[in-house]
């Protein structure tokens, strides 16, 4: 009976973790990502095509002074005092010693036009369409994983005669109380394609 018992337990905590990671996997159906077109998938790399993105980011900040920024202008700190819905990835950029946090901008919001923050700090960009190496990874994310990760995926890139055009873009999925394991971190590089 003892037994019976055990494996009910361990059951009922299977298929709970399972529920868990579904719900967690799934919660990202609760906001727009950004559309890609898959053109090849080889494990852990892709390359896909984008379309260009409408951005709102700060330059120069801490990432996490950067975040409560972008999050300010979309719920409510901006002109128009609209709120516009959290999508997926954020996007950071390292380009010459500037660090940059974006929000990929809803595409209705692109369409009908991004109202103008009320701090100076958040800034609307595009970033153009194309075809971009991706090399996918799990854990918390930091200056050190970033970097790592883009020298696997430019090793990649180089295995498979594919030319970077410019730096390496960190994409974060998921919110910061998902459990290491579980998150969906990128690195893309875009593809030179001339």
């Amino acid at each position: 009976m003892k037994k019976v018992g055990l494996i009910a337990g361990a059951l009922a905590s299977i298929i709970g973790g399972l529920g868990i990671w579904w719900v967690i996997r799934n919660s990202r159906l609760c906001g727009e990502t950004a559309r890609y077109k898959k053109l090849l998938e080889d494990g852990k790399f892709e390359v896909r095509e984008y379309g260009s993105l409408s951005l709102a980011g700060v330059e120069g900040a801490e990432d996490n002074q950067s975040f409560s920024r972008l999050f300010s202008y979309i719920s409510g700190g901006n002109r128009d005092g609209r709120e516009i819905a959290m999508t997926t990835p954020v996007l950071i950029a390292d380009e010459k010693g500037r660090r940059t946090m974006s929000f990929v901008l809803p595409k209705e919001v692109a369409r009908e036009g991004a109202p103008p923050a009320n701090s100076h700090d958040v800034e609307h960009a595009t970033l153009p369409a194309g075809k971009f190496a991706v090399y996918r990874y799990t854990g918390y994310n930091n200056l050190l994983a970033e970097s790592g990760n883009a020298a696997v995926l430019r090793g990649w890139m180089r295995d498979h005669q594919l030319k970077p055009a410019g730096e390496a873009l960190v994409a974060l999925y998921d919110p910061p109380w998902i459990p290491a394991k579980l998150r969906r971190n990128e690195i893309l590089i875009r593809i030179d394609e001339s």
